[in-house]
């Protein structure tokens, strides 16, 4: 049988994605006539006997510094008809698209292939950019890498014009694992070499693109300016061509400049650069982009909606003349590598069509965001959506009313449209919209879309089915948050009605408005006792019907949540309390202190009235301020050596609202505000 693709792989000692990437192949050496070739670089046996799982067609290579020598010994050993390569630090996460390519013939039409490489900035997959990268070509003659480093393929120019771009990506994590060994470690490797490449060819402008990459990777962005700009003027002196590299330099040069800190000067380079007759379509959307948010941060509102109009329109563009994707694309400036950030540049026009009150261009740009491509609607967009309608609240009705002409069946644009028909009163019609969005309901939306059934009275059973109770207490610490407690009763009266069947839930949202009403209103006297009855009254219902009897028990009670043990611990309190039995509460009111300390402030005004109420606690009071003072700041200084600043605040500005000139707080709070 011919091979019919060849899969050569450079590894070295690096273990930990090693497997995960061999594995991402099984689909191609299962569905297709392809081999596996690895160049190894490393040293270890362990590693070795990974490889030898999945091929025994193992190169050893004597690393030299030089990329592509490596992969030239690799494609040298290839007997495909067509060849494709990867790093051990890279997966796929399908390759269903590439066996199509192969299986359907379509690879005859074609001399090379790109699939999509998505870069990670963290481990945790919390930022990513997209980039088409040609990894895939058929093997020709002259096919060969060229560049120690940053190698690339090189074969006749006019076949590699016909590019097929494929729909398959790989996870990338090398960045980071690079980050995670030793912040510089790349760039110190990577930029001698290149500076030897460039040295060698001084007018081949690819090197000094590359070394503004590793200069922009170590956040040295004069630098960065420097070879951006080496490379445009190399490159410009060849009047009959115009590189693909040159459009990186070109859609990020302005950037170097604005990260600098000089927008007015980024601004203008971008202007400069736009539309120039060495540019294409995809740079003018990135340089569009860039226009966009540089104008709204100079307020230079009229020129950044016309930016972001002139971004949709090359954007339009694109979307139809895919053929001119992969001769415009390099690295993350490329459609796919725009469309992640679009939503961007049409937030930045709508900010500043707000601070003009041109409300028509306001819904226009609204009407540009994809809404139905839910492939280009992330949580991002929602997110800064929604930070854009809370920087503009008195603007708010105007902006509701943008919504409610935009044509989707996006959830978020139909609760908008709620939105808008309840604040003119019109709650029929938000009924209707209420029930779209439940019918289309995403995460994002859940929680407003449950306010909204709460307020208005609609049934939100349904809504509830799809909402477990780990999800509703996230859900109800930002809805206290954001409660006004001057009508809490008759919000608590609505929630009740709502969540008639569901008790449990009805009583985590009480039990918090309850501490929120403790926190926010200085209760000095017996209606502080009373707050802590309702508290503990909630609190114990709640984890009484979660756990056992036996738990709340000797020792056991141990295995209740913090939140649990305080309300019994007070529970306990306000039994002493009653008996008139001062000195048990005191040290009821201690135990409490131990359990939750993020309370102090509420325990430290009961002690008050516990001392009220007794003289012999009264001639102890300072005494008994200063324990409790004590015992605070030891939890208070762990929970700054742990890192958690949020649970820090709220004790510090307890704290110094009882202590305010204790320098031991206020020192940590500067600590706290050093680290946030």
């Amino acid at each position: 049988m011919k091979v019919q693709l060849s899969i050569t792989m450079l590894v070295s000692d690096r273990e930990e994605t090693l497997k995960r990437c061999l594995d991402s192949l099984k689909q191609l050496l299962r569905e297709l006539p392809c081999e596996l070739i690895v160049v190894f670089t490393g040293k270890k046996k362990e590693i070795l006997d990974i490889i030898h799982q999945y091929t025994d067609h193992v190169i050893p290579f004597e690393w030299c510094n030089d990329f592509s020598a490596a992969r030239n010994v690799g494609l040298k050993a290839a007997k495909g008809e067509w060849f494709m390569y990867l790093d051990d630090d890279e997966w796929f996460e399908d390759t269903s698209s590439i066996c199509r390519f192969f299986k359907s013939g379509e690879y005859r039409q074609y001399y090379m292939a790109s699939y999509i490489q998505r870069n990670y900035e963290s481990w945790e997959g919390a930022g990513s950019t997209d980039a088409y990268v040609a990894r895939m070509a058929r093997i020709v003659p002259e096919l060969h890498f060229e560049s120690a480093i940053h190698e690339y393929l090189v074969s006749d120019q006019d076949n590699c014009q016909t590019l097929k771009y494929l729909d398959d990506y790989v996870h990338h994590y090398g960045y980071v694992s690079n980050k995670n060994v030793k912040s510089g470690d790349r760039a110190k490797r990577n930029i001698p070499l290149l500076l030897q490449q460039a040295g060698k060819e001084p007018d081949n402008g690819k090197h000094y693109m590359q070394l503004a990459q590793e200069y922009r990777n170590e956040h040295e962005y004069k630098k960065a300016e420097e070879y951006a700009r080496r490379c445009l003027e190399v490159s410009a002196k060849d009047k009959k061509k115009i590189y693909v590299y040159e459009f990186w330099c070109m859609a990020l040069l302005p950037a170097f400049v604005a990260f600098q800190g000089e927008k007015e000067r980024a601004l203008k380079e971008a202007e400069r650069l736009v539309n120039n007759n060495r540019s294409c379509t995809v740079v003018d959307a990135y340089l569009n982009m860039l226009i966009a948010q540089l104008c709204m941060e100079l307020r230079l509102d009229k020129k950044c909606v016309r930016a972001a109009r002139k971004f949709y329109d090359l954007n339009k563009y694109l979307d139809s003349h895919k053929e001119e994707w992969g001769v415009q694309s390099v690295s993350e400036i490329s459609p796919a590598g725009i469309k992640v950030q679009s939503y961007k540049v049409y937030v930045n026009a709508l900010y500043s069509g707000v601070r003009l009150k041109d409300y028509k261009s306001v819904r226009e740009i609204l009407g540009m965001i994809p809404w139905d491509r839910e492939a280009e609607m992330q949580d991002g967009v929602y997110t800064t959506l929604e930070e854009w309608k809370y920087r503009n609240t008195e603007q708010n009705t105007e902006i509701l009313k943008a919504f409610s002409r935009i044509q989707s069946e996006n959830p978020y644009v139909y609760l908008q449209k709620a939105l808008c028909a309840e604040a003119e009163g019109d709650i029929g019609q938000a009924g209707v919209y209420y029930q779209k969005c439940c019918e289309k309901i995403n995460a994002f939306t859940e929680r407003a879309v449950l306010e909204l059934g709460v307020r208005n009275g609609f049934d939100i059973s349904e809504l509830l089915k799809r909402v477990s109770l780990e999800k509703w207490n996230a859900y109800v610490s930002k809805i206290v948050k954001e409660m006004e407690l001057n009508n809490y009763e008759e919000i608590l009266e609505k929630y009740k009605v709502g969540f008639e069947g569901y008790p449990l839930y009805f009583s985590c949202l009480e039990q918090q408005v309850h501490v929120k009403l403790m926190l926010e209103n200085v209760y000095m006297d017996e209606r502080l006792v009373c707050a802590l009855r309702e508290f503990c009254r909630t609190a114990l219902y709640y984890y009484r019907n979660l756990y056992r009897d036996e738990f709340f028990e000797g020792e056991q009670v141990y295995y209740l949540p913090a939140v649990c043990q305080f309300a019994l611990a007070i529970h306990g309190t306000l039994e002493y309390i009653d008996r008139e039995d001062w000195g048990s509460a005191i040290k009821g009111l201690r135990k409490a202190l131990d359990i939750h300390p993020g309370l102090s402030v509420i325990i430290k005004r009961l002690l008050d009235y516990v001392i009220t109420k007794s003289e012999e606690a009264s001639q102890r009071k300072g005494e008994e301020f200063e324990t409790l003072a004590s015992q605070i700041k030891p939890a208070l200084r762990g929970m700054l050596e742990r890192q958690e600043y949020s649970q820090a605040e709220t004790v510090i500005a307890q704290l110094l609202s009882l202590m305010p000139d204790d320098l031991e707080v206020l020192k940590m709070k500067q600590v706290l505000l050093q680290n946030t």
